[in-house]
């Protein structure tokens, strides 16, 4: 049996209620050159009986003890077959056509690239944001860190995933980090398309592991980023301090939406010192949410 193009692994704990939406858009590819892995990652509600119940043979479920979403991965990446790999979330899903213009992209490129990223949307509270695409040809490294992105919607080399493991110890930060690393080698074509689909709510991970103290933690990693070797040659220190208010800001609108809003305001406060003229407009917006509560 050939190995299928893609590889999707869902990891997933706890999340029966969403898991239907994100196989569903799986199944409904065009590009039909895939398989889906669920990674259940010591889930206790009826994950599994939601998982076993699509019949497709493409689809393999698998059910570890908890290891956390990296471990989830990293099984997912051991376990796969296909020649690329991505991820979807459990809560996240994918238009119908966005295997085949990742590979239409793969075509356009000769398959040249190790990593291949369509468009991303963030669809939440009935409004739709789209995600800065790349440019290809300038530096992908200082791109990455000049615009506030994730690895959703690109798929990676197999052979790229399996060589380069995540670290199950980070939780925070743990695809920025990770994708630093690849890109400092690495190469990416991006596809003009919107077809990766996330959906903001308030049991996201990024909205439930956020406050004060972790966002200390999530400064000190990306000083660690910063200075990874051969990052700060590539990345202007100004993209650094970007990275570092967008991890500010969030907090910020995380505690104003907990009611928190004098703590919001401090947090604020400590981070404009990293804001430049381009940020003015994000941060504006957060100081009018703190100020209004709305």
């Amino acid at each position: 049996m050939s190995s299928p193009l893609f590889t999707i692994i869902i990891p997933t704990h706890n999340r029966a209620e969403r898991l239907s939406v994100a196989v569903e858009s799986v199944l409904a590819q065009k590009n039909e050159d895939w398989e889906l892995l669920i990674i259940d990652d010591g889930s206790t509600d009826n994950t599994r009986s939601v998982a076993e119940s699509f019949t497709d043979q493409r689809i393999r479920y698998h059910y570890q003890e908890n290891r956390q979403l990296n471990g989830a991965r990293n099984t997912g990446v051991r376990l796969a077959t296909g020649r690329y790999i991505g991820f979807l979330d459990d809560d996240d899903l994918f238009k119908p056509d966005h295997l085949s213009v990742l590979e239409s992209g793969m075509a356009t490129d000769n398959f040249k690239s190790d990593i291949y990223r369509s468009g991303e949307l963030l669809q939440g509270g009935g409004k739709t944001t789209w995600v800065p695409n790349y440019e290809n040809g300038p530096d992908i490294l200082r791109q990455y860190w000049e615009k506030v992105t994730g690895m959703f919607g690109m798929v990676f080399r197999a052979d790229l995933m399996k060589a380069n493991i995540f670290d199950e110890s980070h939780l925070l930060l743990d695809d920025f980090l990770w994708l630093n690393r690849i890109l400092i080698q690495a190469s990416l074509y991006q596809v003009e398309a919107y077809t990766a689909i996330v959906n903001l709510h308030p049991e996201q991970r990024s909205a439930t592991y956020v406050n004060e103290e972790l966002l200390r933690q999530n400064v000190e990693r990306l000083a660690e980023a910063y200075n990874f070797p051969g990052v700060s040659e590539r990345v202007n220190y100004r993209f650094y301090h970007k990275q570092v208010l967008h991890q500010y800001m969030h907090c910020c609108r995380v505690l104003c939406r907990g009611g928190k809003n004098y703590r919001a305001m401090k947090i604020w406060k400590e981070g404009i010192s990293y804001a430049s003229a381009s940020d003015w407009r994000n941060v504006s917006r957060t100081f009018v949410m703190i100020s209004t509560g709305k």
